[in-house]
């Protein structure tokens, strides 16, 4: 069929969508939790990137939230340097550190 996948692994990260979401265990798991979602698909030939996320709350603190995308996608290109990786920012502005910390800029809306 030729599907393409962009492999998400995060929907939240610090800051709190909902009260019981993963941001309550992200600062204890987020590194493991990459690095075993990046391994476990990193020979499926039909992921073409990596998404670190989807429309953080992050995106909105400047160089803290740029500095945790930065983290990310530094994991991601230890477990595979050979696939781009993005994340989804529901607001995208000109000259963004967040999103200069991803090699593809993904935009919602």
């Amino acid at each position: 069929m030729g599907f393409v996948v962009m492999d998400e692994t995060f929907d939240v990260w610090v800051r709190e969508k909902t009260p019981l979401d993963f941001h309550l265990i992200f600062s204890d798991w987020h590194e493991q939790d990459l690095r075993a979602d990046v391994r476990r698909d990193r020979n499926c030939p039909s992921v073409i990137m990596w998404s670190i996320g989807n429309e953080f709350g992050e995106q909105f603190t400047g160089t803290n939230g740029a500095a945790l995308a930065k983290e990310l996608n530094d994991i991601v290109h230890e477990e595979d340097p050979t696939r781009p990786t993005t994340t989804a920012m529901n607001v995208a502005r000109p000259g963004s550190s967040f999103a200069a910390a991803v090699d593809v800029i993904g935009l919602n809306y």
